[in-house]
């Protein structure tokens, strides 16, 4: 009985870590940039002033202000945020560092979704021109934005093989480990450059190389972009 307690235990806990990670970001109010495109941008209310103004920037054109708030949640630095579509439907968030009467471009993120839970970062989520659902943080530092590092992005899609394939104990494809027949199910699992990281059925785990094209060797994992 104490073996079974435990077990539900360690599956509650698990469960609950999952729905927090799907969840990060759902206490934030949120605001939409309606028929400029699929954009959105999350944030503290309570720090936050709704412009929703158009406007015109002499390096991006026409773009839509969104919104003015501080990236710390508290103290510090407000910041304007802008929405721009693109030269090509290539939705782009852009930073502007708010001074008396005038506002200075730090940076432009490329994504879908722009969220700023007042930790003294922005995160962004983008499946437009990305192979998968990239996540990505930022910091600010000394006036310029600029993408904290990450050791490879989490792709976390299940799928099969639309051909056969071979993965490779190593990113520089030099071991083979396992070949894997069409129709196999797999779990694409990270992602660095253009090597992706595969888990088959049995539980093993190898990388494999995908260039950018319109359609890989996946059934789910393709390019979505121009």
């Amino acid at each position: 009985m104490k073996r079974v307690y435990v077990y539900v235990l360690i599956f509650l806990g698990n469960f609950m870590l999952a729905q927090r990670g799907q969840s990060s970001f759902n206490w934030l109010d949120s605001l939409g940039v309606s028929s400029w495109g699929p954009g959105k941008v999350y944030y503290i209310a309570q720090v936050t002033t709704i412009l929703n103004s158009r406007s015109y920037h002499k390096k991006f054109g026409r773009i839509l202000l969104l919104l003015k708030t501080k990236v710390d949640g508290e103290g510090g630095n407000y910041y304007t945020i802008a929405y721009s579509p693109g030269p090509s439907d290539d939705p782009l968030f852009i930073v502007f560092k708010d001074y008396t009467d005038s506002l200075k471009n730090i940076g432009v993120i490329g994504c879908d979704r722009l969220f700023i839970p007042g930790n003294n970062f922005i995160y962004s989520q983008s499946r437009t021109d990305q192979m998968f659902k990239k996540r990505r943080k930022f910091a600010i530092s000394r006036g310029q934005l600029f993408e904290v590092t990450q050791p490879y992005y989490y792709v976390g899609i299940s799928t099969k093989t639309n051909k056969p394939i071979q993965i490779y104990s190593d990113i520089d494809l030099t071991l083979p480990l396992a070949s894997l027949p069409k129709g196999n199910e797999v779990e694409i699992l990270l992602n660095k450059d253009d090597k992706y990281l595969v888990k088959t059925p049995f539980g093993l785990v190898g990388w494999i190389k995908i260039p950018i094209t319109p359609k890989t060797v996946f059934d789910d994992l393709f390019f979505k972009g121009d």
